[in-house]
């Protein structure tokens, strides 16, 4: 409210927040809601894992493309982002670009319209990760979508069709009504029926900010991956306090790749050459990315040409690109079968070292060990108990390098008593023979 005076009765004029009746008002409505007096609460929960797989599933069972293609990634951005569905429809398409600290497997992006960002420095720019849950990587589904849609020309808006204005609203508007048909489906309404409550849009927000807390992340760093930061009153620390910080924000990133993150990366016999890559797999990509210091085609393109051989991923495309891809790497995969894929998903550990933030490659599984289910959950959790190791290694080498130090400082205090003592002892002498 522009006005700050407070609510006067008697004349209807003021801010009615400043209203003693008026949140006495609200008090007695939010107790009656608690004690389930009168009509029953509108309150939506967070989303849970199934209901968003189902969700993607409802989506995919649509013929044309943008349910299949472009909502699912609206939805899997917005998952990994911790975003509004405002911050999806107003991103931009030059929003994305390579990440500079790891150009080979991993995305920065710039998002500029949440609702708490009200100075430059409120959006610093966001790591993206993939995951392997392919339901929540977010490089497939960027992939797939923008070889498909993007044009070199084109595409101001990421998800948008149009270039004015107004055309963030209007996906806005379509996405709340898909996603609300997808919500009435009597799949999902029972689905729904097993956890008490009800979802709406503000809960694909809701999920992630949960599923991060669920898995070990403090409220301060939730802030700072949603955005959030920033917004904790009038206190002038927060305003100290920089928010670009990378080891929080890659940590978080590393959460929200459900199933951990991964590397999409090119098998040492594919024969895929980076010419083919970027010609063949990622021709569009590469054409509207073309800055040279943009390496977002390298990102994406072994992503893109992973989810073309897999043909459960196979909705994500527009026929004529999946066709392009697989006809383009059938000419060349010489003394592979037809249902070889040349990428390999390779586990990344996202540690930090004092204020560094370090991404490294864990072990390939063998491929002997990609077959039966129980032989899936022992690789996984050999690369679960790997990440462990060499967390439990750094922290022993933190320790190390304390105790170090400790011992470090107790011979320099040693040294200093030496060396006075020494200087104290010559002083007396002097003093006696005076």
């Amino acid at each position: 409210m522009p006005n700050q005076q407070a609510w006067v009765v008697e004349y209807g004029v003021g801010n009615p927040t400043r209203s003693a009746i008026v949140n006495q008002v609200i008090k007695d409505v939010k107790k009656a809601e608690v004690r389930r007096v009168g009509r029953a609460s509108n309150a939506k929960r967070d989303m849970k894992r199934p209901e968003f797989r189902k969700t993607l599933r409802l989506l995919e069972y649509r013929t044309d493309f943008e349910c299949a293609s472009k909502y699912t990634a609206m939805a899997k951005l917005q998952f990994h982002i911790i975003g509004r569905s405002d911050d999806i429809c107003n991103l931009e398409t030059a929003d994305i670009r390579s990440h500079d600290q790891f150009p080979d497997f991993a995305l920065q992006m710039r998002v500029s319209w949440s609702k708490n960002v009200l100075d430059e420095r409120r959006c610093p720019d966001q790591l993206l990760l993939g995951a392997e849950d392919s339901d929540f990587c977010v490089l497939i589904a960027l992939g797939c979508y923008l070889e498909s849609a993007v044009t070199r020309t084109g595409n101001k808006f990421l998800f948008g069709e149009h270039h004015d204005d107004r055309e963030p609203k209007r996906l806005a508007a379509r996405y709340y009504r898909i996603l609300g048909a997808c919500w009435k489906n009597d799949e999902f309404q029972e689905l729904l029926r097993q956890t008490r409550g009800s979802v709406g849009t503000h809960s694909l927000r809701k999920f992630p900010a949960t599923w991060c807390s669920e898995h070990g992340a403090s409220q301060n760093d939730i802030e700072i991956r949603g955005r959030w930061k920033g917004s904790g009153g009038n206190r002038v620390v927060t305003r100290y306090i920089n928010v670009e910080q990378l080891p929080t924000d890659a940590r978080l990133a590393s959460m929200l790749a459900v199933g951990g993150p991964v590397r999409y990366k090119l098998k040492a016999d594919s024969h895929v050459t980076p010419d083919f890559m970027l010609d063949r797999v990622v021709p569009n990509i590469s054409a509207f990315y073309s800055e040279e210091s943009n390496y977002i085609g390298n990102v994406l393109g072994p992503a893109v040409l992973f989810a073309a051989h897999v043909p459960s991923l196979s909705h994500l495309f527009k026929p004529q690109v999946l066709r392009r891809i697989k006809d383009g790497y059938a000419g060349i995969r010489q003394q592979h079968p037809a249902d070889y894929n040349p990428v390999e998903k390779v586990p990344l550990h996202v540690y930090r070292v004092e204020n560094n933030t370090v991404i490294e490659e864990l072990t390939a599984m063998p491929p002997d060990v990609a077959g039966a289910d129980g032989q899936r959950l022992q690789a996984a959790q050999a690369v679960h108990a790997q990440r462990d190791n060499m967390q439990s290694l750094l922290l022993q080498q933190h320790r190390l390098t304390q105790q170090q130090a400790q011992h470090h400082q107790q011979q320099m205090v040693c040294v200093y008593i030496y060396v006075f003592s020494c200087v104290y002892i010559v002083y007396l002498e002097s003093t006696n023979s005076i």
